[in-house]
């Protein structure tokens, strides 16, 4: 059965973020249930005692944003979690590089996607192009 439960819930009721986090509760009780109202994409998120870091997947645009995500998530958090699909599983510190780093992968693999795509639809427009070109001096000369 699918779970309809938001990240937020999830969060709150199933993985008892509320009782690691002692102190800055609101960094949960109100500016991450916004982050996740209404999302359903995939996020790494790190808690301590004193608050929460969360970094959404479709944010991370490259090299720079990684480091600079590790840096804030992995410095002073002590538990780590994975949100994706509507699940969320607690994760080591090693899984969240591995995740960020597989983020980045994925965001050059579509890049070089649409990169590619273009780039075809100009050669085959150029292709055409010349083509008919051809075609316009060969009626030309009578041929």
């Amino acid at each position: 059965m699918e779970n309809k439960k938001t990240y937020y819930k999830i969060l709150k009721e199933d993985l008892k973020v509320l009782d690691y986090v002692q102190y800055y509760k609101q960094d949960f009780l109100k500016h991450d249930r916004k982050l996740l109202r209404g999302f359903k994409g995939g996020f790494v998120y790190g808690i301590r005692e004193s608050g929460t870091d969360l970094f959404k997947i479709e944010d991370i645009k490259s090299l720079e944003d990684i480091k600079s995500i590790k840096i804030w998530l992995l410095t002073n958090n002590k538990r780590f979690f994975y949100g994706k699909n509507n699940t969320i599983k607690e994760v080591s510190k090693e899984d969240i590089g591995y995740i960020l780093e597989n983020a980045l992968i994925n965001i050059n693999i579509e890049a070089e996607k649409n990169l590619l795509k273009s780039s075809f639809n100009n050669d085959l427009k150029v292709f055409h192009k010349n083509n008919i070109r051809e075609l316009q001096y060969k009626i030309m000369e009578g041929v």
